[in-house]
């Protein structure tokens, strides 16, 4: 049957009036889309497992629909790259696949990636173009994505409101649905800890019966995902980190989700993304107003003009920031170079909602080597924070190698 095609048993399939839902595949995607607010998807061997790996480093991914063109036009327009197949990028400097071990490793230079999947972002476009907003899910971003539909759920006043969870599953041969393991799991590993906030009375049986398959192996969930056809495959195939990246249970704190055609992060309802030449203004402000709430005593040395031309022209320009933008409006900024935290500031206003951390966190991914960074000895709360976030002081200074000449402290981070 066609996706998308109206058929009788939809009335039934769309699994009303249970406000958690889920399917399986394209087709039950298209049916349930429509009457839910949100859609998780699922496909954990391997697109949003490859997405959450992404998204943690501040990637924004283009999911592209398998088989059709366009997809070195869509790279060529967002200044980034478009994922090859596993065996095709092997050996190949700066290539990327749809693999999760290729990701983490291109976190270290990539930032927009178009990636082509038969089933993850196939199914991500067929549940958008429903007009549902559409989230990755994955084990590595189970709980956090459950929290997501759990406020999904609380923010709606009628109280009829649903989310899906849509396990993609792979293909047969012959291009039919085979209902996978790694996926049932996924999903059910989501609606495990979605019950747990808004009542098991939500889900629909299928939900609960999803729910129940994780709960039947997540006690071993690499032996379970290994021993899967798809698991077998890829370590037959050398790519066994596939699998362990995958079974990194509730690893990532920010959900994936797909806006303006790209996965981007949210933390707290937060989006980071890679500042653009429109965010310049705002990141100055909050470069501005976050500086002069945190260092009152500290003389800057350059004026607030300066300063701006200086985000602008430098910072966003060089297209080593990145934002947090609540609303609409930008909350918070990080600049990186190799192995160097430059700057990283949060609003006042938006302090104490995680922004700084998941910026941190990120920072993290796409230097896996270690970082370090400056900060000004008279920031106690920067200081606190970065002993929190697993920083250790290794110099002191007494700042006449800094602009400001002020007594400052060098920190460093390894994992």
């Amino acid at each position: 049957m066609p996706v998308g095609k109206n058929h009788a048993m939809d009335r039934y399939a769309d699994q009303a009036p249970h406000r958690v839902r889920f399917e399986w595949g394209a087709r039950g995607a298209a049916a349930v889309a429509p009457h839910v607010v949100v859609c998780a998807v699922v496909d954990v061997l391997s697109f949003t497992t490859c997405v959450s790996v992404a998204v943690d480093a501040g990637i924004a991914v283009h999911p592209h629909r398998w088989g059709r063109e366009g997809a070195a036009e869509r790279a060529a327009a967002v200044g980034g790259v478009v994922a090859v197949g596993r065996e095709e990028g092997e050996g190949v400097p700066q290539a990327v696949s749809l693999s999760p071990a290729s990701l983490r490793a291109a976190a270290t230079w990539a930032h927009d990636i178009v990636l082509p999947s038969p089933n993850g972002a196939t199914i991500s476009a067929v549940a958008a173009e429903a007009g549902a907003t559409v989230v990755a899910a994955s084990l590595r971003t189970a709980r956090v994505v459950a929290e997501h539909l759990a406020a999904v759920l609380a923010a709606d006043p009628t109280g009829t409101a649903a989310v899906a969870v849509i396990a993609c599953g792979e293909r047969w041969p012959e291009d039919t649905l085979r209902p996978a393991l790694e996926d049932l799991v996924g999903a059910g590993a989501v609606l495990d800890a979605l019950a747990a906030l808004v009542g098991d009375g939500a889900l629909s049986p299928d939900a609960r019966a999803a729910a129940a398959a994780y709960r039947g192996v997540c006690a071993d969930l690499a032996a379970a995902l290994g021993d899967t056809a798809s698991g077998r495959e890829l370590r037959d195939r050398g790519y066994p980190d596939d699998i362990a990246i995958a079974v990194e249970v509730d690893a990532s704190t920010l959900v994936p989700v797909l806006r303006e055609g790209r996965f981007v992060a949210l933390v707290g309802g937060v989006e980071l993304r890679r500042a653009t030449a429109d965010d310049s203004s705002q990141t100055a402000e909050v470069w501005l107003r976050s500086f002069a709430g945190a260092l009152p005593t500290v003389t800057r040395a350059h004026p607030d003009d300066d300063v701006r031309r200086w985000v602008h022209d430098v910072l966003v320009a060089g297209g080593r920031t990145w934002v947090a933008v609540d609303g609409g409006r930008v909350v918070g900024l990080l600049a990186l170079r190799p192995g160097w935290v430059e700057q990283l500031y949060v609003d006042p206003a938006a302090q104490g909602r995680g922004i700084g951390a998941a910026l941190l966190d990120l920072a993290k991914a796409r230097n896996p080597g270690g970082l370090q960074l400056w900060t000004f000895q008279v920031n106690a709360g920067a200081r606190r924070f970065y002993a929190r976030e697993g920083f250790v002081e290794v110099e002191h200074t007494d700042g006449a190698a800094n602009e400001e000449r002020e007594p400052d402290v060098r920190l460093t981070w390894s994992r």
